[in-house]
């Protein structure tokens, strides 16, 4: 079985990333006002007590080409 590694990741972090998106996983992106609302909510959140905005788990496969995909 392969090794799984868990890592989590600043937003600021995944700017420099490249991410793939297959196909089958377009029909679940998000509309413009969908966007604009989950940026609004993480601009505004204050981290006090070190919580941080977490985003949930994103699973990707590192690719040959150094690309993630989703």
């Amino acid at each position: 079985m392969k090794t799984v590694a868990v890592a989590l990741k600043k937003v600021q972090e995944l700017f420099k990333l490249h991410f793939l998106i297959p196909f089958y996983q377009r029909g679940y992106r998000w509309n413009e006002q969908q966007v604009r609302q989950l940026l609004l909510d993480i601009d505004s959140f204050q981290p006090t007590g070190g919580n941080f905005y977490f985003l949930q788990a994103l699973v990707v496969v590192k690719t040959g080409d150094a690309s993630y995909r989703v």
